[in-house]
């Protein structure tokens, strides 16, 4: 047969200590993996940027350019640098 729990010198308040033991063991370590899990998903989405396409950046330094923030030069050499990616 098994043996009981007042065979092995263990009462109800003991069980009762030790599920309440477990209890909080469980959402000690519980939360900060769950804390940890969230912030890997959001680091995740912040820390892919989104690519620019070719034509958005060609678009932007034409923008510098007619508003005589950069040179046609300056346009020239980011317009080689953007197509030859």
């Amino acid at each position: 047969m098994f043996a009981s729990s007042t065979m092995i010198g263990i009462g109800v308040p003991e069980l009762l200590y030790f599920g309440i033991l477990l209890v909080i063991l469980a959402i000690v370590i519980g939360i900060p993996v769950l804390i940890l899990v969230q912030v890997n998903k959001i680091n995740k989405k912040v820390a892919a940027p989104q690519p620019v396409s070719a034509p958005d950046e060609l678009s932007k330094w034409k923008q510098l350019l007619d508003n005589g923030i950069i040179t046609a030069e300056e346009f020239e050499k980011q317009k080689q640098t953007i197509l030859s990616q």
